[in-house]
């Protein structure tokens, strides 16, 4: 089964809680993500960050500025002790 994100809920500290299609839910954490290059730089701004949307039907997630993830990406990482 591909994963789909059903709902996201963006945390404190650069954190978001996703719940999958699977019925998994986990918080990733998108700190080792931020660069300082000038697409991931403007996640830096935890204002910019929390506009964090969900492609359509769960597809993954995206900012406005292009930078996004899948969900299989996502469903695979660790999740935050």
């Amino acid at each position: 089964m591909l994963a789909h994100i059903l709902d996201i809920k963006v945390l404190d500290d650069y954190e978001i809680k996703f719940e999958f299609n699977d019925g998994v839910c986990k918080i990733i954490d998108f700190k080792p993500f931020i660069k300082n290059d000038s697409l991931t730089k403007p996640l830096a701004d935890m204002d910019y960050f929390e506009k964090v949307k969900l492609y359509d039907r769960g597809r993954g997630i995206y900012w406005d500025n292009g930078y996004d993830f899948c969900p299989d990406y996502l469903r695979e990482l660790e999740t935050v002790e």
